[in-house]
């Protein structure tokens, strides 16, 4: 089995252009934190469903911490996350939440730090706002 170190949390269909501005927004946060190797070839695993309704994925998920999270979906939804992120996290854990609207950014920080991760970085592009926070 591969070694797992990228998962996806919440990625719903996209259109090409929000899909190129994500991998924009990801790859500026790339060259900015250290994550030796992240990326090999067959190194990653992706999971889709919704860890805040379904508990046996939440418990599968969970059962091991992740070197990446990568949350690209609108604020509301990275609001309702917040508070199972943690679990998914320790403390060399990257957390890349995207897909945040420039007038809803306050509101992401503000749940994530509820949630009691500490945002490290910000990247935007026209509107859309990009966060990466840390346990």
């Amino acid at each position: 089995m591969p070694e797992k170190s990228l998962i996806p949390v919440a990625i719903p269909p996209l259109r090409l252009r929000c899909l190129l501005r994500v991998m924009w927004l990801v790859e500026r946060l790339f060259r900015r934190v250290h994550l030796p190797g992240l990326l090999k070839p067959a190194s990653f695993v992706t999971e889709t469903g919704n860890v805040t309704e379904d508990a046996a994925l939440m418990g599968r998920l969970a059962a091991e911490h992740w070197d990446l999270l990568l949350v690209n979906i609108v604020a509301d939804v990275i609001i309702g996350l917040a508070p199972v992120l943690p679990d998914f996290m320790d403390a060399g854990t990257t957390l890349i939440c995207s897909g945040i609207l420039d007038t809803r950014l306050q509101d992401v920080k503000a749940a994530l730090e509820k949630a009691g991760l500490t945002v490290t970085e910000q990247a935007q592009m026209e509107e859309w706002r990009c966060l990466c926070a840390k346990k």
